[in-house]
């Protein structure tokens, strides 16, 4: 165990070394033994003149090297000081220059906050849908083309805001509108991809509505270009963008505070119900029983 420990500490010692200062070492270690291997055969193992001359011309160089090793060894500490200093002030700076960059950082983000910008996500799922609709306590506003594909499966999230007396207005996009035939476009898809997702919608709702009893729910058409995808559940907002060859649910997803911890209407909240209340007064109702 003894040997095992001193091993290790030679090995850690070892890597702990500048390679040049390992090399130096390495060296000064061999010419200890030689000598004390030619001292040795000089005094004990030999009487002949001409192998003891040949030993002392070789011990008068071995002394030569060790007195010259000691003013290197003193340039290789001083060149080590040096880059230790160099590396220092580098990783100095480095901290510094983070530092001076998380301050930015941390008042941009103050200001992101105080405009009602919670963070960003990565899209909006069916899974985050149902579960903002069980969760709501207040209000549900949704401004869509349509809502999701598996608007069925969201029948028990309905029915817990029916419980939870939440307040619910769906706009969606006119069927017929000709916005809907160009965003099938900008999917990529046949001219009624969009309509025909619309009126999918339109059918769940319904059956839900008649099913479920759902007395505080409002459906409308909206025909405007649509420039913002809108969830609103509550106090937060999810806010997604119309972009090429992808659904807005699965783009980028701002996060946004309505009202604050003070209750007061941040920025981004503000623009985002007068934009929600301007195109919904506008829409066409919908009768849904």
């Amino acid at each position: 165990m003894k040997f095992s420990s001193l091993t290790t500490q030679i090995k850690n010692w070892w890597l702990s070394l500048d390679w040049r200062q390992a090399t130096y070492s390495l060296f000064v270690v061999l010419i200890i033994v030689v000598t004390f291997i030619l001292l040795l055969v000089y005094f004990f193992l030999t009487n002949n003149e001409l192998i003891r001359g040949i030993i002392t011309n070789l011990l008068s160089s071995i002394v030569g090297f060790l007195i010259s090793s000691l003013f290197y060894s003193k340039i290789l500490d001083f060149e080590s000081k040096q880059r230790d200093e160099q590396l220092i002030l580098k990783i100095t700076n480095e901290i510094n220059t983070s530092l001076r960059n998380f301050n930015r950082n941390d008042k941009v983000l103050e200001d992101m906050k105080k405009g009602g910008l919670v963070k960003i996500t990565k899209n909006f799922s069916s899974d985050s849908l149902e579960y903002r609709i069980y969760n709501a306590s207040s209000r549900i506003f949704i401004l869509e083309n349509w809502i999701c594909n598996n608007l069925y499966l969201l029948e028990d999230a309905f029915r817990q805001a029916k419980d939870n007396k939440v307040k619910m207005q769906i706009l969606l996009l006119d069927p017929n509108s000709e916005f809907a035939v160009q965003r099938s476009k900008d999917l990529g898809q046949a001219d009624d991809y969009v309509s025909c997702l619309i009126n999918g919608n339109i059918n769940v709702i319904k059956n839900l509505a008649r099913k479920l009893q759902l007395d505080d729910i409002e459906l409308r058409y909206h025909n405007s270009l649509p420039s913002l995808q809108i969830f609103i559940f509550d106090d937060n907002a999810f806010v997604g963008f119309y972009l090429q060859n992808t659904e807005s649910h699965n783009n980028p997803q701002l996060d946004i505070l309505i009202k604050n911890e003070k209750k007061q209407t941040t920025i981004f909240g503000d623009r985002i119900i007068k934009h929600y209340e301007t195109i919904w007064n506008k829409a066409r109702v919908i009768q849904l029983y």
